[in-house]
Order: C-alpha cells, then sequence, then structure tokens
C-alpha cells in the first residue's frame, strides 16, 4: 500500500466511515481493540477507553 498521499486525519476519517455504515447497517455497538500507546486515537474519535486484562492491548467501544 502506498502511504505517499497519507496525511494527517486519514484514519479517523476512514474510520468516521466504517462507523457511519455500522450504524446504517443497526449496529447497536462496535468495539475497537488497540496497541495502548494509540488509545488517544480511538478516544478522539469517540471511543470509550475500557482495560482489559490482556498484556499490551485495551478494548474501547463506542455507542
Amino acid at each position: 500500500m502506498d502511504g505517499s498521499g497519507w496525511g494527517p486525519g486519514l484514519g479517523g476519517e476512514i474510520l468516521r466511515r466504517r462507523l457511519a455504515e455500522s450504524r446504517r447497517r443497526g449496529a447497536a455497538d462496535v468495539q475497537l481493540f488497540a496497541a495502548r500507546r494509540r488509545a488517544g486515537f480511538s478516544q478522539r474519535n469517540g471511543f470509550t477507553r475500557r482495560p482489559e486484562d490482556t498484556p499490551g492491548m485495551d478494548a474501547t467501544s463506542s455507542r
């Protein structure tokens, strides 16, 4: 995948489109699993951090 056209905000835009599609299809909630150091990205995009016991990972969910 060529990342030359990537810039700030691309990941958030992709996530927002996927969330919109999930809602359109009737999803009640969405869970996102991310590395701890990336928790800020998910929180900026409406997810709430919910620590799990799995080393190195946190589970986040959005309604």
